[in-house]
């Protein structure tokens, strides 16, 4: 039996990737500079996660999960 895709374990897949990247950009983050750095972050699929909690919100949860503070 052949092991599964790669991006098929990691929950990626360029469908995937591209609604990240969509998810980022139309986040109403006006700085420009900084919308750049997350659509090339490493950890992108958890800002995306964190953007589509609800914005702010969800940045919020974000930070207090790159800090370790959430499950």
């Amino acid at each position: 039996m052949s092991d599964p895709a790669p991006s098929a374990s990691r929950g990626g897949g360029a469908e995937v990737e591209r609604s990240r990247i969509h998810t980022i950009r139309e986040s109403g983050i006006r700085d420009i500079n900084l919308k750049n750095r997350l659509l090339h972050h490493p950890l992108r699929r958890e800002i995306a996660s964190g953007i589509a909690r609800g914005g702010g919100e969800g940045i919020v949860w974000l930070m207090r999960k790159a800090r370790g503070r959430v499950a």
